[in-house]
């Protein structure tokens, strides 16, 4: 039996409360989901209040989810490492959409 491919990262988090810089806000915003059943798609839009970031250090990464996906690891230091305990989400009412839909 193949094992899996994961993803793993190891990080010493800080208690230093971090402002999130407008792309950190962009790339970790939940924007809704998108669920394909029986050759039809569906979006269902999300809600939650705004993440809490933390600065940590990056200890170690399992790149191996990475490279199963055809991508190349990065080559450079990470430009920014970040942690989140989470946060509540709601999703609203799923929404069929037409065929053919294209999500950003």
């Amino acid at each position: 039996m193949d094992a899996r491919p994961a993803g793993h990262v190891w990080l010493d988090v800080g208690d230093e409360v971090a402002t999130p810089l407008p792309l950190h806000e962009l790339l970790t915003r939940r924007w809704g989901l998108h669920e394909r059943l029986v050759k039809c798609t569906y979006y269902m839009p999300s809600a939650h209040p705004v993440w809490t970031f933390r600065r940590c250090d990056l200890l170690g990464w399992d790149a191996s989810l990475i490279a199963a996906a055809g991508l190349t690891p990065p080559r450079t230091e990470l430009a920014s490492v970040l942690y989140a305990p989470g946060v509540p989400v709601r999703f609203g009412p799923s929404v069929r959409l037409p065929p053919g839909h294209r999500t950003h």
